[in-house]
């Protein structure tokens, strides 16, 4: 069954729109193992530089994905603050994914950010 996974916080269409979702025997909806790949690499980078922020593993993307709003399916940046760290570094985010976000973010007051995927 394929189904729209819509983050908690905004309610909003996430990117994993197209993620084969189950639900096993006590109705908790898990995705399909194969489709969230933590070994695949993708890259931040500082959207007004173009600088090189860091590298992220899929499950981080997907914390940054399901914590904040896109405006379309293929938008690929976020614009991160002290606030936006905050609330992913509540458990949610790897300690790697809050430590290169608070160095992005350093004593400005956010930073936009965009993903590539190698």
């Amino acid at each position: 069954m394929s189904d729209v996974i819509r983050s908690p916080l905004t309610n909003s269409v996430s990117r994993r729109d197209f993620l084969q979702v189950t639900t096993d025997r006590c109705g908790l909806r898990q995705a399909s193992p194969n489709l969230l790949d933590s070994t695949a690499m993708i890259d931040l980078y500082d959207e007004a530089t173009g600088k090189l922020i860091g590298t992220i593993t899929d499950a981080d993307l997907q914390v940054l994905v399901d914590a904040l709003e896109e405006e379309s399916l293929d938008d690929h940046d976020y614009y991160i603050d002290v606030a936006t760290i905050d609330v992913i570094a509540d458990g949610r985010a790897t300690e790697h994914l809050v430590n290169l976000l608070r160095t992005a973010v350093g004593t400005k007051d956010g930073v936009d950010i965009r993903w590539q995927r190698r």
